[in-house]
């Protein structure tokens, strides 16, 4: 624990002691390998039932002098961490990719979760890819047309919301889970990305250019043959996706 903050690792001694604390992970940018001189560390507490009724659901203890945050404890349920296996949601999924178990009270269970909840069901993977590339597809379009009308705000609007697809996809390709907006960046250097799209978003970001969208679209469909359908397959998977069966498919794959 010598990369922890000694009052983090003062508080995770005193937890062990409890019979009610089941698991400590480590989480956020210390985990990722992101941290720096403004990180503190997040942990991640699993308890039991009782003691979840009977604390906080967050904790936090600042420095007495800088008044720096020096830790931020979640407490959670082994319950709560078995439904985010099968949850569709990034935030709850990628923060465990990297997450390093300080304390397991249950002979592995809580690594073994951690490593479940990481993981990304084929099936998912595959719904992720389609609605992702359609969902840059028509972000494209629609910031095209609100430029040619002279709405550069709204285009710009557009793009962001398809570079947060355009990630989505890129994460998928290598069957991860997209990371919360504020670590996007340092992430996508994480990625192997053979068609170097990473660089094409980040230009769309800065830019505002749905045309650094569409030549990132063009490099996937080039380099990813199997996966990433091409113009042709995504207009008619358009038509599939906005039809009402595909309503709570829409909800968690698109942002359209």
């Amino acid at each position: 624990m010598t990369h922890l903050f000694p009052e983090t690792a003062q508080f995770i001694h005193s937890l062990q002691k409890n019979e009610n604390v089941l698991g400590i992970l480590l989480v956020g940018s210390k985990s990722q390998g992101h941290d720096d001189s403004d990180s503190d560390d997040d942990l991640e507490v699993v308890v039991t039932e009782t003691l979840h009724n009977l604390v906080p659901r967050i904790e936090q203890y600042h420095d007495p002098v800088t008044h720096k945050l020096r830790y931020d404890i979640r407490y959670t349920t082994l319950s709560a961490l078995k439904q985010k296996v099968v949850s569709p949601l990034d935030t709850e999924h990628w923060p465990y990719e990297h997450a390093s178990v300080l304390y397991d009270a249950q002979d592995g269970l809580i690594r073994d979760l951690c490593t479940a909840v990481a993981e990304m069901d084929a099936s998912f993977r595959t719904l992720r890819i389609r609605y992702a590339a359609v969902s840059t597809t028509v972000a494209i379009g629609k910031a095209c047309k609100a430029l040619q009308r002279g709405y550069k705000t709204s285009s710009q609007l557009v793009v962001s919301r398809g570079a947060i697809m355009l990630a989505r996809l890129l994460f998928a390709l290598e069957w991860r889970w997209k990371p919360t907006d504020h670590w996007l960046e340092p992430e996508l250097l994480t990625l192997k990305d053979p068609a170097q799209a990473s660089l094409l978003l980040l230009e769309a970001v800065r830019s505002s250019s749905p045309y650094a969208l569409r030549e990132a679209m063009n490099r996937l469909e080039n380099t990813f043959l199997q996966e990433v359908p091409n113009r042709e397959e995504r207009a008619h998977l358009y038509g599939q996706i906005m039809h009402f069966s595909h309503a709570s498919q829409r909800e968690i794959h698109t942002l359209f």
